[in-house]
Parts: structure tokens; C-alpha cells; sequence
């Protein structure tokens, strides 16, 4: 067998690539979406409602959200959801699904007044990676109310194992009665931490509208019955005493208010004491939700702003975000009746004790530059969403009844010491037909009726969805702006093979060497970033930069601003992985690139090439064994004394992309002796065939492999090819090696 030598590897870097420079949601690029035009399944009718409810998930795993947009107005109120899915470039209409009950394999029966679509919500109800779609449909059978659970797949969603949730089923909740609307308002957390969301369900109209939550806990198989929770106010151990018209979760949202790690839920309740209103906090353990310390939030109580008045329906839309980035979410809080129905909105902040009404903030729409309206109703949606890619989420608040009730949308931005009203750009206000937003403004739009945030595509800053459901007499549409980065996100272009082959390999193997190019991949932390390392001692982390093939840190050999070498990650039986740049790794401030897809095979073979022509015919490197003199083109590197080959030597040549071997070395782990490609391996020079005398890892050097084989003694001078085949992948046409007699 040939001895084991190495040779000093280098690569050709080529820039790629860009970056958008703007600081917070943009008008540029955006999208106008209703039923039945560009694509979109069925047709726009008067009452509608396209858009009065909203969700953003990733059904279908691709890195990108998809929006869920309900239709509770369809076709004599039976309603429906239109699902439009996320891609690099934004939501686009291929692929775009239509759900309705009874239809395609969905339970029920759509019935008039049915309302399905009244309210939508995603999570990972089986932690299978893929998001699930919630669906509430509160008019089902007399008003008794429904929820739908449909499951996310590679393909996206699909009805096999779709599930429907009924009061009484199962023993969940109450016995089902009229006018209980079960499924008005949902919410999704992982309330009791065990991996898989759990879903909320409101029945606000229940016991003659006192009110009821239902708690339906996520498993591996989707939503179950077994630990189901029911929570009424007064009762179950909460604060408070149920009374006639209290509607106790007409509005839910979840987050971790506490930072313990469990998500707890948020309940409001905007009939409590003659429509002043409340929001009861309810905190997430082992368990599931638990009423030890419950808390009440009312306005003038306990320290929370403002004075609590009859009709100001305090709690009638809630959202959570951590919206001064201190690891704890905060609660904003609308109440819409405030002032003649002008509406205000309270942030109050959370802490390791939970929601701090005392520290808590009130906004009106004239700190953000515009009048405060009898019926502006400033607060009627909120979304809470990172639209500029700072690391702190921001709020999007609609006023709905702007300018008879045409709407706006304004957004406040997360800082370090909480919610601001500029972001370096001056205050954010859109309406239908101004600056570049699509279409026109005209009475009764209700732009800004729903507002949904979510990652749909163009940067890996949030987006915004705004629903205007009263627009073309109530058929409806949907806005989405896309967010833009205030920082320089890392953005991966092209994904190669590390040889730098003409053309390139755009894929990898198991432990192959590839180069991802870009920009940005350069850490803004302050200070020295800690290293990263492999189990076997590989550097993860350089120059505060990691990548992460599925999830997976992988070993780095360089990294500059606009390349990385690296070596694959994988398992043999991988198909594809998603590969992703983050920059201050480890750090709460780190920027993740958007996700890459590079296919994989079973082999990559590819030689490392010191000279690149763009026509791809390059020289490559070997070593004579066994006496370790180089051997190659004479100009090969610069400063290196390269010979050429002759017949009869023996010789062995570098590359990657050789595949699994025996035994088999983990990503990063330095081999400590040979190891032979599982796949059969065959060369040729110069069109005649070798006899290999060794293919597979060189020992001490991870993801480097080499074959070694004799110069036929009957071989030609001059630069004849060189072929690398293993399994049914050879090395792209273009190497050679130098050969004289």
C-alpha cells in the first residue's frame, strides 16, 4: 500500500451575493392578494370576509411561512381557509390549497353559518418539524362551535389524520350547547414543555357568555384528550367571579411572561364589570397550566395604567412579545372603546414574577403622529413580529376604523427599553393606495381589521400580513409587507464542492469538503466570541461564525467575509440538508441566514485545484510515493517546486467527496489510521486504466481523502486527464497531471 502524505489544501474564493440595507417593514415588493385573481383558489364575493383572520406557519418545512387566510363570510357564512405558501422570493400563489369542512377529506359538514375560518392559529401540534393548522369554526350546530386540526407535511398541509374538537367529545370542555361559539378565538404555546404546542380554545359565549378556555394538549400523534384542562373565571382556582357577559376568552395569546420556560396563556375578558374589562394570566408548568399565582389585569389596578371606564372592552385583543429583548415576554393589551372608541393599547412588561402592570405603558394613536378619532378603534389588531431584524420584536397595531373606517396600520419599535415610535426612519404608517401600497382606500376597507406576522420570504426579517376583509363589499384582500434588515444578515448565494470544479458540484457527500459563498459572514458582537469545537476537537465556531447543516454544527476549515470552507455533516442516508450562516454564534444577538437546500449523494468526487480557469482544465496536485516529492505542472503554486510524472511511478492524489468509508469517521473526527471508500472506486489517465492501490480518508486530516495508483509505464507525455469514479459519480472533466518521459 502507498505511505500517507498530505499536501498543503487551498481554494479560490468568488463573491457573490447581497444584502438589502433598509431598516424596518418596506412598501417595496409589496403583495395584494384575493380569492380567485393570480392564482388563487375560488372566487371573490360580496361578503366574503377574505382576510378577518389570519395565521403565518411553516406547513410545509421549507424555511419559509405560510399564510392562513379565513373566509368565514364564504358561501352563506359556511366559510373556508385559503392557504398561500412562502418561498425565497415571497408568498406566491403555486401550490396554494383551499379548506373547508366536508370537503377533501375534512370532518364535518359545511353548513351555513357555520363560520369555519373564524379563527386560525399554527403550531407543531406532533413535534414532527412540520407546522399544523388550528381552525375554529364557532358557528357549527347552533353556535355550539368546533375546532379543526389540520397536519403540516414535506408537501405541505394535507387532510390525512385531520382532526375536529367538540365540547362534550372526549370528555373535553363542557357539555356543548347553543351559542357556546367553542372556537372563537385560539391560541398555540407549549404550555407544559414537553416539546409539542398545545392549543387554547375560546368559548366565550358559554353559561350565557360568562365564558370558558379550553386547553388540548399536543402528543406525537397530534392533539389528545388525556390531560385536557377547562378554565372559568371565578372558578378552577381563578381570579375574579363569572358573571353574565364577562367573555372570558374572546381574545387568548401565549408566551413565556415569567421566562421559566413554559409558555403561559393570556385570557381576555372584555365584558368583566359592565365592558370595562380584564386579562387573566394564567402560568404554564409540568402539567400543563396551573392557577397558582393567576393574575388579573385591569386598567387602574395593581398599577396598570390607565382608569378603567365602562365600554372600553380592555383585553378585547391582546398579543405577546419580548419587546425590550430582556428574556421575558410582554403583553400589549388593546382597549378599543377607550375615549369614544379611539382605542389605546397598554404594553405591560414582563419579569421573572410575570406581567408588571405597574411598569406597564399606554400608546394612542396621536403619539404616533396622527389625530385620535371618536371611532378610530387605534388597537383593533396587533402582530408582534422582528421587522427589521434588530433581535427585538416589534409591535404592528391596526386601527380599523380610520377615515370611515378605510383603516391604517402603524408599527412601534422593540428597543432595549421597550417600544419606541421611530426606528431611524421616523414613524411607520400605511394605508391602502399611499407611498406604493397597493390598491385604493375607499369607506368600510377595514384595512387593518387582522394583522399576522411571519417570516414569508426576500429576508430573514419579519413580514406583515394585513387583512382589509371589508374591501369590494366585504370580499376582501390581504396586504403583506415584507420586513428588511438593520444589520448586514449573513446571505448564502451558492453552495459548492470545495475543488472549485467548472462547472461546479452543487451538492455534497458524506464528510465532503464544500465552499459556501455569500456575504456578511463577518460577526458584529463586540468583544472575543468563544470557539466552538466537535466532540473529536474540530473548530464549529471561527471569527464568531458557525454553520449549521440541519441543525447540525459542522467542522470549519476558513471562514472570511464572503466564503467558508467546511466539511459536510451528514449521514450516509441523507438526501438533502439545509444548510444556514450564523454569525455571533452562541450569542443573544446572532444573525442566521436564510436556509440554503443542497442536495446530497452518495459521492462528490472532485479534485482540489491550485489554478482556476474559467474554461475548468486545470492542473492538479500529487505526491511520488514514496519519496514525497511533488508532483505536477511546473507552475503549479507559486514558490513550489513541482516535477512531472513518469511511467511506472507510483503516485496519490487529493480530493474529497469519496463517500462513507470502513470503519466510518464522524464529521470532525480526525482519522487515525486508513480508511477504504465503501464504493467501488476506479481511475483512468490519460483514457487507460489504473489499478488503485488505495482510495479513502487520509489519516489525520478530516474530510480529506486520497487515492494512490501507478503511472502506466506504457503511458504518453504531456498533461494527460485524470478520472476519479466512485459508484457512479466521477470527478468533473478538466483535471491533469503532468506526465514526461
Amino acid at each position: 500500500m502507498a505511505s500517507f502524505r498530505t499536501l498543503c489544501l487551498a481554494s479560490i474564493a468568488v463573491v457573490v451575493g447581497g444584502v438589502p440595507s433598509a431598516a424596518q417593514l418596506s412598501i417595496a415588493g409589496n403583495q395584494l392578494w384575493r380569492q380567485g385573481a393570480a392564482g388563487i383558489l375560488d372566487v371573490s364575493d360580496e361578503g366574503d370576509r377574505f382576510g378577518q383572520a389570519l395565521a403565518a406557519g411553516d406547513f410545509n418545512g421549507d424555511g419559509w411561512d405560510d399564510l392562513a387566510i379565513g373566509a368565514l363570510g364564504e358561501n352563506d357564512s359556511r366559510g373556508i381557509v385559503n392557504v398561500i405558501y412562502g418561498s425565497h422570493g415571497g408568498l406566491t400563489s403555486g401550490g396554494n390549497q383551499l379548506w373547508e369542512q366536508g370537503v377533501g377529506g375534512i370532518d364535518g359538514n359545511a353548513e351555513p353559518n357555520d363560520r369555519f375560518g373564524v379563527a386560525v392559529a399554527s403550531g407543531d401540534l406532533n413535534g414532527d418539524g412540520y407546522g399544523d393548522l388550528i381552525i375554529g369554526a364557532s358557528g357549527e350546530d347552533g353556535s355550539r362551535g368546533v375546532v379543526h386540526a389540520i397536519y403540516g407535511s414535506a408537501d405541505g398541509l394535507a387532510a390525512q389524520g385531520n382532526q375536529a374538537w367538540r365540547q362534550g367529545d372526549n370528555g373535553i370542555g363542557d357539555r356543548a350547547e347553543g351559542d357556546d361559539a367553542f372556537g372563537f378565538s385560539l391560541a398555540v404555546g407549549d404550555f407544559n414543555a414537553d416539546g409539542f404546542d398545545d392549543v387554547a380554545v375560546g368559548a366565550p359565549s358559554e353559561d350565557s357568555s360568562r365564558g370558558l378556555v379550553v386547553m388540548i394538549f399536543g402528543s406525537a400523534g397530534g392533539l389528545i384528550s388525556d390531560g385536557h384542562q377547562r378554565w372559568r373565571e371565578g372558578e378552577d382556582e381563578l381570579q375574579g367571579n363569572g358573571e353574565s357577559g364577562d367573555l372570558f376568552g374572546y381574545e387568548l395569546a401565549a408566551g413565556d411572561f415569567n421566562g421559566d420556560g413554559f409558555d403561559d396563556l393570556a385570557a381576555g375578558t372584555p365584558g368583566e364589570d359592565s365592558t370595562r374589562g380584564a386579562v387573566h394570566i394564567i402560568y404554564g408548568a409540568g402539567g400543563g397550566l396551573t392557577a397558582a399565582g393567576n393574575v388579573r389585569l385591569q386598567e387602574g389596578e395593581r398599577g396598570t395604567p390607565g382608569t378603567a371606564r365602562d365600554g372600553n372592552g380592555f383585553g378585547e385583543v391582546i398579543a405577546a412579545g419580548d419587546f425590550n429583548s430582556n428574556g421575558y415576554d410582554d403583553l400589549a393589551i388593546s382597549a378599543l372603546g377607550h375615549a369614544v372608541g379611539r382605542g389605546q393599547v397598554t404594553v405591560v412588561p414582563g419579569s421573572a414574577g410575570g406581567p408588571r402592570g405597574a411598569a406597564g405603558f399606554r400608546w394612542v394613536q396621536s403619539f404616533l403622529g396622527r389625530p385620535s378619532e371618536a371611532g378610530n378603534r387605534f388597537g383593533s389588531a396587533l402582530a408582534a413580529g422582528d421587522f427589521n431584524a434588530d433581535g427585538v420584536v416589534d409591535l404592528a397595531i391596526g386601527v380599523r376604523g380610520e377615515d370611515g373606517n378605510r383603516g391604517v396600520v402603524h408599527t412601534l419599535h422593540g428597543s432595549g427599553d421597550g417600544l419606541i415610535p421611530h426606528s431611524g426612519q421616523g414613524p411607520q404608517v400605511f394605508a391602502q393606495g399611499a407611498d406604493g401600497l397597493l390598491d385604493s382606500a375607499e369607506e368600510s376597507d377595514d384595512f387593518g381589521f387582522m394583522l399576522a406576522a411571519g417570516n414569508f420570504g426576500a429576508d430573514p426579517a419579519a413580514d406583515l400580513a394585513v387583512g382589509a376583509p371589508g374591501e369590494d363589499n366585504s370580499g376582501g384582500v390581504v396586504h403583506v409587507l415584507f420586513g428588511a434588515s438593520s444589520v448586514p444578515f449573513p446571505v448564502v448565494s451558492a453552495v459548492v464542492g470545495g475543488g472549485l470544479s467548472n462547472p461546479p458540484i452543487a451538492a455534497a457527500s458524506y464528510n465532503s469538503i464544500v465552499s459556501v459563498f455569500g456575504e456578511n459572514f463577518v460577526a458584529t458582537s463586540a468583544g472575543v466570541l468563544p470557539p466552538g469545537t466537535t466532540q473529536q476537537g474540530a473548530a464549529t465556531i471561527m471569527n464568531g461564525v458557525c454553520v449549521e447543516m440541519s441543525g447540525r454544527r459542522v467542522p470549519l476549515f476558513a471562514v472570511t467575509p464572503r466564503q467558508i470552507n467546511l466539511q459536510a455533516a451528514l449521514v450516509p442516508e441523507t438526501d438533502a440538508v439545509r444548510i444556514e450562516v450564523v454569525v455571533n454564534c452562541g450569542q443573544p444577538n446572532a444573525l442566521r441566514s436564510a436556509p440554503f437546500d443542497l442536495p446530497i449523494a452518495p459521492a462528490t468526487p472532485e479534485f482540489f485545484f491550485f489554478l482556476f480557469n474559467p474554461d475548468g482544465v486545470n492542473p492538479i496536485a500529487a505526491v511520488h510515493e514514496p519519496s514525497g516529492v511533488l508532483v505536477g505542472a511546473p507552475d503549479l503554486i507559486s514558490g513550489t517546486t513541482f516535477e512531472p510524472a513518469r511511467p511506472g511511478d507510483v503516485v496519490t492524489v487529493y480530493l474529497t467527496g469519496l463517500g462513507a468509508t470502513t470503519p466510518l469517521w464522524e464529521p470532525g473526527q480526525f482519522p487515525a489510521g486508513p480508511s477504504t471508500a465503501d464504493l467501488p472506486v476506479s481511475i483512468t489517465i490519460g483514457g487507460m486504466d489504473v489499478e488503485v492501490l488505495y482510495a479513502g480518508v487520509t489519516p489525520g486530516f478530516f474530510g480529506l481523502y486520497q487515492a494512490s495508483f501507478g503511472i502506466p509505464s506504457d503511458a504518453q507525455a504531456g498533461d494527460l486527464p485524470v478520472r476519479i469514479t466512485a459508484g457512479e459519480a466521477a470527478t468533473p472533466a478538466g483535471g491533469f497531471l503532468t506526465v514526461a518521459r
